[in-house]
């Protein structure tokens, strides 16, 4: 890979390698230290030796959890898994070596949709619960923590544009959601059809071990794109799960 970029000298690298889900990442440290922080120096130390070439350096907010609404300026501030540790090595060796004028770096929250396991805990309940397959009798859902997901949809346009306009810098591409928006969709899924068990099992675990994503502030995003006035995201919570529901329903 490293010497088809330097082969190609392309107008820019998306770098979306990564070990991701902490239980996996802890159990496979190594290969996590390995795939987030020294493939990421690799591609930076290639994207640096080339006069034009941008990267695109797909980071996580994951690293900078806490009580606070999550914004380009949040300082780290979780480090208890090496999930979030080695992303966050990843992201600071990025920046380092790259030129910030052919830099950007996108800090993701919890993006979901377009594949047959999105990653969304209400999304899977769903899931198991229509090919009638066993689940865990607790899921760990905190209603109290500010959790922030965004459809695949939202986050690809996003993305596309940045790189379009030439964006550098950091930017947060999240939405502003609060837990008790959970509540609201269990409750609209509940409403258009989906069977009330599928969701018997769900316990609302209000622990500092479930605080894994927060709400963020998308300001900056939407002004660098020029989307002040558009809906964002245009995908609601509701919606994006009804819409990965219907997709899964037609593949089983």
């Amino acid at each position: 890979v490293l010497q088809m970029i330097t082969d190609l000298k392309p107008d820019v690298v998306i770098n979306m390698a990564a070990m991701v889900g902490s239980r996996y990442c802890y159990s496979q440290e190594l290969d996590t230290y390995k795939a987030n922080v020294l493939t990421a120096k690799a591609i930076a130390d290639t994207v640096r030796k080339l006069s034009s070439t941008k990267l695109v350096y797909l980071a996580t907010t994951a690293a900078y959890n806490g009580p606070e609404i999550v914004d380009e300026e949040t300082p780290p501030a979780f480090y208890q898994t090496a999930y979030s540790m080695t992303k966050l090595i990843g992201e600071l060796e990025t920046s380092r070596l790259v030129p910030q004028d052919r830099l950007l770096v996108l800090r993701t929250v919890l993006v979901y949709g377009g594949r047959r396991d999105p990653a969304s805990v209400l999304v899977e309940l769903i899931k198991r619960g229509i090919a009638k397959e066993t689940y865990p009798k607790t899921i760990g859902l905190n209603i109290n923590a500010r959790k922030a997901l965004l459809h695949i949809n939202d986050f690809t346009s996003a993305v596309l544009r940045l790189i379009e306009i030439n964006a550098s810098g950091v930017f947060v591409v999240g939405a502003p959601y609060a837990g008790y928006q959970y509540t609201k969709v269990l409750e609209e899924l509940i409403h258009q059809g989906v069977p009330r068990e599928v969701f018997q099992y769900i316990t609302f675990d209000s622990s500092k071990d479930c605080l894994q994503h927060h709400s963020c502030n998308p300001n900056k995003l939407l002004k660098a794109l020029n989307w002040s006035n558009k809906k964002w995201p245009s995908i609601s919570l509701a919606d994006g799960i009804a819409l990965e529901l219907n997709r899964y329903s037609t593949k089983i």
